[in-house]
């Protein structure tokens, strides 16, 4: 009687997501099937109702329906599910939420009607949820949510019924050559995978020349048995933008750069490479090189590169992290310093980081990326170093470096936050230039109560002592805070005896 007199809520998938998972759900990336009991500790909510209507909740269980995590058993039970994850994703444009929803059906078997089910969709949207689809299956292969088996039985299967889809949408067939290419191109399918396919579907004259037009796209011979002289068009594409970055670290030119990607006309779906290249050179170059990068990131972002598509190219760094390693240890930090960049610059949305993804699918170096990245946007002092990761001298003059160290003086008298302040000046860089940090410590901190200048003192006693700023430069930077003490009295009468009494506690420490 109660379950009949409840009251029901309309909600969206991801605000069902956090009723049945509680505070902090948002948090977490999708978690693969594990053989353990998913079961909800949060909340007392159920699923009411799936299908193509809006997801009814109900705030009374139902001890009739299946608690949210129950493995999916039957086929019409997944595609009603994965419905309703297209619906949210085409809406809300997240590829984390989708194979969040994906991986807690616990279906693998089933992953194949990803694909089928999103191309058949796709047939019947406009060309930018097309673009969004082709781009959901990249995330959900480099995410290893969908295998090359899984997304080759999906394409077999959309072809062995062609000839039925047709009836209702006349453009399937190129549809479907546009979708098989690209998965080709991007290695979700293998052309080995697809090669037989010419003989054993050649009883259906659409299915044979959607698979001629998809040679043609991506390169004769490339559905050919392998012999090693196929062309790989995706490899040639990224030798284009190797040229194209690197004329841009010596010109700094970024409208070159737009007028290089128009002329090589990439395909939408593959302006991800650029991200990773542009990147990828940027880790063996030095920090004022990896400065113009994350700029060019920021000034192509919208135009060329939609959100989506540099999210798809960090995800394939991520992706390719342990590779990178062996020949650059530090390309977990770097990476790092990427992803923080980007995130500062409204490039990717911090949710890309946040999101840390689930162990079993991801190596070490992509988790230890993820979580310096997650461990500094996370600060709540220093919010200019996101900014300025590669260090104020990598991509300014004087005064840049300047307002800098003022930056990390305030904040350091602010928090008493030494250990971050040093990480602060390391970063920074500009060691010939650490006096101004030392007069700024001086200087700022002596207008300021009793413990904030004990803060600046074991701030520069802390600096001196790791090496971070030489006593050459502490003893440099006291002299002109000395020298500027006159100066400084038009403000602060009693700033030549503040002074004295500061850089007498750091005589130890200078030479």
């Amino acid at each position: 009687a109660m379950a009949k007199s409840a009251r029901h809520t309309r909600l969206s998938i991801s605000e069902f997501h956090r009723l049945v998972e509680g505070p902090g759900a948002a948090e977490e990336l999708p978690r693969g099937p594990s053989g353990k009991a998913s079961v909800s500790q949060a909340t007392r909510t159920w699923v009411s109702k799936w299908g193509d209507q809006p997801l009814v909740v109900s705030e009374v269980a139902d001890e009739s329906l299946p608690p949210s995590g129950a493995k999916i058993e039957t086929i019409e039970a997944f595609k009603e599910a994965l419905d309703l994850c297209l619906d949210e994703y085409l809406n809300g444009f997240d590829a984390s939420e989708a194979a969040r929803c994906i991986l807690e059906l616990r279906a693998p078997q089933f992953h194949h009607y990803v694909i089928k089910r999103g191309v058949l969709r796709a047939m019947d949207e406009a060309d930018r949820e097309r673009e969004l689809i082709a781009i959901l299956f990249s995330s959900l292969y480099v995410r290893e949510v969908l295998t090359n088996e899984q997304a080759a039985r999906g394409f077999r299967s959309l072809l062995e019924s062609l000839d039925d889809v047709s009836i209702d949408t006349p453009l399937a067939a190129p549809l479907l050559s546009h979708f098989l290419a690209d998965a080709l191109l991007e290695g979700i399918v293998k052309p080995a995978d697809v090669a037989p396919w010419r003989d054993e579907l050649n009883s259906s004259a659409r299915a044979a020349g959607v698979l001629a037009e998809v040679e043609r796209r991506v390169g004769s011979g490339l559905l050919s048995p392998p012999s090693g002289a196929n062309l790989d068009a995706v490899q040639a594409l990224r030798q284009q933008m190797v040229s194209v970055v690197e004329e841009y670290l010596c010109s700094d030119d970024v409208a070159e750069v737009r007028r290089r990607l128009r002329e090589l006309n990439v395909a939408p779906n593959l302006l991800h490479n650029f991200v990773r290249v542009a990147i990828t050179i940027a880790m063996e170059r030095r920090d004022p090189e990896r400065e113009l990068v994350s700029r060019l990131l920021s000034r192509l972002a919208g135009h060329p590169l939609e959100q989506c598509e540099i999210a798809q190219g960090f995800e394939m760094l991520l992706s390719r992290l342990d590779d990178l390693s062996l020949d650059n240890p530090s390309a977990p930090t770097l990476v790092a310093g990427f992803l923080i960049r980007a995130v500062a610059d409204d490039v990717l949305p911090p949710a890309f980081v946040r999101q840390l993804p689930p162990v079993g699918l991801t190596s070490a170096a992509h988790l230890e990326a993820l979580e310096r990245a997650r461990a500094q946007l996370a600060a709540k002092h220093f919010s200019s170093r996101r900014q300025h990761v590669w260090g104020r001298a990598a991509g300014g003059g004087v005064e840049d470096l300047k307002r800098a160290m003022r930056e990390i003086v305030a904040e350091c008298l602010a928090s008493g936050e030494v250990a971050e302040a040093m990480l602060c000046v390391k970063e920074l860089g500009a060691h010939s230039f650490h006096h101004e940090l030392v007069k700024q410590l001086i200087v700022i901190s002596m207008d300021r109560s009793d413990q904030e200048q004990q803060r600046a003192v074991d701030l520069l006693r802390a600096l001196a002592e790791e090496e971070v700023v030489s006593r050459e430069q502490v003893g440099l930077g006291c002299q002109r805070a000395r020298e500027a003490a006159e100066d400084l009295t038009l403000d602060n009468p009693r700033a030549p005896e503040l002074i004295s009494l500061i850089t007498s506690q750091l005589e130890s420490l200078i030479v």
